[in-house]
C-alpha cells in the first residue's frame, strides 16, 4: 500500500510518475445501525457489537453522528459508547431538531463520518428507518417539497443495514414493516436483531413463539436473517455498563456469522 519507486533511470516519465503515486486505500464500507423507533436499544447493540468485534481482533469503531434528547442524556450515551468501544469522539454530534431537520452541509458531514479508510465503522442513525432528518424546500424557501430520512442517509454511505427492534410482541410487526421499507429503498438489510429494553419485556413474545419460531417466521416474511437478542440486564444499562458484561451479553445473544460473511470479514476465533 506504500508508494513504490525504482532506482532505474531508464524508466520513462509515465512509469516513474505511476511508480511514485501512492496506491489508493481500500475503504471498508460502513454498516448502518437503524431502528424501528426511538429507544429500541440501538446504542446498546452498536456498542456491544463493536466492543465484541474488537475483542476478536477486528479493527472497528462506533459512531453516533446525530443525537436527540436532553444534554445530560446525550453526554451519558456518548461517554458510554466511547468508553466501552475505546472509540474517540472525533467531532461533536449534530443535535436533531425534528421541526427543522439538519442542513445539507451537515448531512454531508454525517455521510463523511461513515466513510473511513481503516476501520469497519458502525454508524447509529436516530429514530426509525423513516424518521425525517432533512427537509427540501421550494425555490422561495417557504414550503417543504420533500424530505430525507434515516433510510436515505444509510443509503448514502453504508454497505448495509442492521435493523434493531425492542424485544417484545411488537417486534414481528415492526421488523417486517421497516425491513420492507429499507429493502424498497434499495438497501442491503444484513440482519435483524432485538434488544430487551425492560426486565421480562420479551416474556410474552417468547411464550407465544420461542426463539426458533420467531426466527423462522421473520425469515419467511422478510428474507432477512434474525441475528438474535441482547437480553435485559441491569449490568448493561447505560451508563453503568462494564465492557466485559456487555461483550458477554452480546456474544451470548447474537448470531453474527451471517453478518460477518456479508461484510466479507473472516470468521472470528475465540478472544
Amino acid at each position: 500500500m506504500l508508494p513504490t519507486g525504482s532506482d532505474n533511470p531508464g524508466l520513462d516519465a509515465h512509469r516513474s510518475a505511476k511508480a511514485k503515486a501512492p496506491a489508493p486505500k481500500r475503504r471498508k464500507s460502513a454498516l448502518a445501525v437503524v431502528g424501528t423507533e426511538f429507544g429500541c436499544g440501538k446504542t446498546v447493540l452498536l456498542t456491544g457489537l463493536v466492543a465484541m468485534l474488537k475483542s476478536y481482533g477486528f479493527s472497528a469503531r462506533a459512531v453516533k453522528p446525530i443525537v436527540t434528547g436532553k444534554r445530560d442524556q446525550v453526554e451519558a450515551e456518548l461517554s458510554f459508547i466511547s468508553s466501552i468501544t475505546q472509540t474517540n469522539v472525533s467531532a461533536q454530534p449534530l443535535v436533531l431538531d425534528p421541526s427543522v431537520g439538519i442542513s445539507s452541509a451537515n448531512w454531508n458531514k454525517v455521510v463523511a463520518a461513515g466513510q473511513y479508510f481503516l476501520d469497519l465503522t458502525l454508524v447509529e442513525l436516530p429514530g426509525s428507518s423513516a424518521t425525517p432528518l432533512s427537509f427540501d424546500y421550494n425555490a422561495k424557501n417557504t414550503k417543504v417539497v420533500n424530505w430525507k430520512d434515516s433510510a436515505d442517509l444509510a443509503l448514502s454511505f453504508s454497505c448495509g443495514v442492521l435493523l434493531v427492534a425492542r424485544h417484545d410482541l411488537s417486534a414481528l410487526e415492526k421488523l417486517a414493516v421497516h425491513s420492507g421499507y429499507l429493502l424498497n429503498k434499495g438497501l442491503n438489510v444484513l440482519g435483524l436483531a432485538t434488544v430487551e429494553i425492560v426486565e421480562e419485556g420479551g416474556t410474552e413474545l417468547e411464550r407465544l413463539l420461542g426463539r426458533d419460531a420467531f426466527e423462522l417466521l421473520l425469515l419467511a416474511r422478510t428474507s432477512v436473517p434474525y441475528l438474535g437478542c441482547i437480553k435485559f440486564s441491569p449490568s448493561i444499562s447505560v451508563p453503568r455498563v462494564s465492557q466485559g458484561n456487555l461483550i458477554k451479553m452480546t456474544a451470548t445473544g447474537l448470531e453474527l456469522l451471517e453478518m460477518l460473511k456479508a461484510l466479507n470479514l473472516p470468521l472470528p476465533t475465540s478472544p
